[in-house]
């Protein structure tokens, strides 16, 4: 099925929910492909390719919403999807804000498809998957991987509206990454990962994720514990990811914004965090695992400044929360064919600073470093308390020695208040790209 074949059914569709009495429809499709192989236990398992497919169908009748999906495309389906979501629609209560967008130019984007993916095979996948596995098993002999997977995947989707919105686009996206630790006698490691994408069948390098594996988690062989104490955290890309990124997307979402759930509610144009952060949200960024050229209803989507220099510069809006916010959308609706579209971020981005990770670390009189985190932050209050995974006591400038049952907590609106300093370092891990953030005061708790 090609993209043009898409299309075709999303017309059909628009037409055929229309002459059924919907005062608006919107269709999405998708087709995709994807092959795996997945390591267990320092062994390759056998790949598997599998072709999905699913369509979504969501109307308005007086301003009620109904929807409907299915993993079968045909006019048939098409038919039974709009009947379905139409008797919700109209059981639905009706709200001002249900409204379909209006069409806008859509820029195509170069480079998320990638026409050597239509060559690349399961024996393509096997043999990365066994580079992947065996880069990080020859680091060193001490290491165990205990999961891992190597995934290509190729697809196109469509989304088509009775306000004239058409929009198409193919990818291709390969995706790897390895779970495990090192074993030294009775000694354990933490358990760590490292994870790679791109689009190009080019640009796949299983090398460098396994040697960033491999040398996480033999750092952190001798580890030990600390005494309590109150001080300064360099938070790595990972945990700052767990913590900034979860709790900033949640707040700058104009849907908790009116569910009274954020507490940046009212605080566009004020000081939120430190100077030294600045957070942005790019659906066009290059290569960017997130990046499309339009959201789930066929928006196009833009760079925008969530946080600059620690002033909130904007929500993020879907069309029924930007309509009930007047406001417009930032085209961050979320979602695939199996739900209404939400609002969600694409690919979140904290910039760089002026310090490097040595200087940072080098400031520090008595710190910690914290690569990862096991533990989540309440997202509406930002408090968290969290194991400690990959850290390293910091005592007058230098790295001491890995730690093990070590907690921080806090709370991470505080966090952004007390940042002191962003690194020039950053690292991707899927659609959150962040530096290393130095703050001041946090709780660090020993055994």
């Amino acid at each position: 099925m090609t993209v043009s074949d898409l299309l075709s059914f999303a017309d059909f569709g628009i037409k055929r929910g229309l002459e059924l009495g919907a005062d608006e429809v919107e269709i999405f499709l998708l087709r995709g492909e994807n092959t795996e192989v997945t390591l267990e236990n320092n062994d390759v398992h056998l790949g598997s390719t599998d072709i999905a497919s699913g369509l979504g169908v969501r109307v308005f009748k007086n301003k009620g919403l109904g929807f409907a999906s299915t993993n079968s495309i045909s006019e048939r389906e098409i038919t039974n999807a709009i009947e379905s979501a139409l008797r919700l629609a109209g059981h639905a209560p009706p709200e001002p804000w249900n409204e379909l967008p209006d069409k806008a130019p859509l820029k195509r984007l170069e480079g998320l498809y990638d026409p050597k993916s239509e060559g690349f095979e399961t024996e393509d996948a096997l043999q990365l998957a066994t580079e992947l596995l065996n880069a990080a098993l020859g680091f060193d002999k001490r290491i165990t991987v205990e999961s891992g997977v190597f995934t290509a995947t190729k697809g196109e989707e469509a989304i088509m509206n009775s306000r004239g919105v058409e929009a198409e686009e193919k990818t291709s996206n390969f995706m790897y990454y390895l779970f495990g630790m090192a074993i030294d006698g009775q000694e354990v490691s933490n358990m760590d990962f490292s994870i790679d994408f791109t689009h190009q069948v080019g640009k796949i390098d299983v090398l460098k994720p396994a040697e960033r594996f491999a040398e996480r988690v033999v750092s952190s062989l001798g580890a030990k514990s600390v005494e309590s104490f109150e001080g300064a955290a360099i938070l790595g890309p990972d945990a700052g990811r767990a913590l900034l990124g979860a709790v900033v997307s949640h707040a700058i979402d104009s849907d908790n914004v009116q569910k009274g759930m954020s507490k940046f509610a009212d605080r566009i144009g004020t000081e939120v965090a430190s100077a030294n952060l600045t957070v942005i949200d790019d659906g066009l960024l290059a290569d960017g695992f997130s990046t499309s050229a339009f959201d789930r209803e066929g928006i196009p989507h833009r760079p925008i400044t969530l946080i600059g220099k620690g002033e909130l510069k904007s929500f993020i809006y879907n069309t029924k929360t930007a309509n009930k916010g007047d406001s417009e959308s930032t085209g961050n609706a979320s979602g695939d064919y199996r739900r209404p579209p939400v609002v969600g971020t694409t690919n979140f981005i904290v910039e760089g600073g002026g310090s490097s990770f040595e200087g940072m670390v080098s400031d520090t009189e008595h710190g910690i470093v914290v690569r990862r985190l096991s533990g989540f932050p309440e997202t509406v209050s930002g408090d968290f308390s969290a194991v400690v995974k990959g850290g390293f006591l910091v005592e007058k400038g230098e790295i001491i020695q890995p730690v093990t049952d070590t907690l921080i907590s806090g709370n991470v609106f505080e966090i952004m208040k007390n940042i002191e300093s962003v690194s020039k370092e950053r690292e991707t891990v899927l659609s959150y790209t962040l530096p290393y953030i130095k703050t001041s005061r946090l709780l660090i708790t020993g055994k």
